[in-house]
């Protein structure tokens, strides 16, 4: 093809809410599923579990699950089970993340340990994954279980070399994308092997799909820290000080990613 006819080819850009239509029905599923199962007697419980998952989130790890199990055929009871354990896992994180951090806002709202402290929100997610535990069991599958167990222990491993690495402005790249790998990607990798996993796909299809579940968190991730760090790095700057950038240990590592690459910043 000539390169004038390359210049010529339209290309369809396909957006955020185009893309969560292809499982809008599958979605709704998983969400009654997701208040269905936040169901217990303990009050507390109840109303933390809905806070936080009611507080906005573009659901993608089980949006991807669910557009892999379709991309392989179909969905299942087991593919729409998984969607909302993977669910269930990112908002036990969330929770265990907001205490470690200190946070006191998710999503523009008050964070859960903001409005019912720390205690709470620890135990609250620990709850949340041993719903997640149960719930995985129900597919009768035990690589299911063990990918998910795997995950699981990743994370908890992400975030305790997050905390090593705090408040350290001379954290390498290689750092920073090993806490994005265990904390955040793997967990996308989970939901789209899983999908492979449950569909009876070949072991290459699982490997694909894993690669691409990780690919995608990854992207999205250095792309969500990339704009606050050049916001950071702006203020900073205008107003003579570099304290508060160098506190945050994932912004100077992300600016020297970015400085070494001015192309990634001009795709931000």
């Amino acid at each position: 093809m000539m390169v004038s006819q390359l210049h010529s080819t339209s290309v369809s850009i396909i957006n955020f809410d185009s893309i969560k239509n292809l499982t809008s029905i599958e979605t709704k599923a998983v969400d009654q599923l997701i208040i269905d199962e936040l169901s217990s007697d303990v009050v507390l419980i109840n109303q933390m579990g809905h806070y936080i998952v009611g507080n906005g989130g573009k659901r993608l790890r089980p949006m991807l699950l669910l557009l892999a199990a379709k991309a392989l055929g179909g969905t299942t009871p087991s593919h729409l089970i998984l969607a909302a354990v993977i669910e269930f896992i990112h908002t036990a994180t969330l929770l265990h993340d907001d205490v470690v951090d200190e946070s006191d806002l998710r999503r523009g709202k008050e964070s859960a340990n903001a409005v019912w402290g720390n205690a709470a929100s620890v135990l609250v997610g620990d709850y949340l994954y041993s719903r997640a535990f149960e719930m995985m069991v129900r597919t009768g599958n035990m690589r299911v279980m063990e990918i998910l167990s795997k995950t699981t222990t990743a994370i908890a491993e992400g975030e305790v070399l997050q905390l090593l690495n705090c408040n350290n402005p001379e954290t390498s790249e290689q750092k920073y994308l090993e806490v994005i790998a265990r904390k955040t990607a793997i967990l996308f990798s989970a939901a789209t092997k899983l999908a492979a996993v449950i569909s009876g796909a070949s072991v290459e299809t699982e490997q694909g799909l894993a690669q691409y579940g990780q690919d995608t968190s990854s992207s999205s991730r250095s792309r969500r820290w990339a704009k606050p760090c050049w916001r950071q790095i702006a203020s900073t700057t205008a107003s003579g000080g570099m304290g508060g950038f160098l506190r945050r240990t994932d912004m100077p590592t992300i600016a020297r990613s970015i400085f070494r690459a001015p192309w990634r910043a001009a795709s931000m």
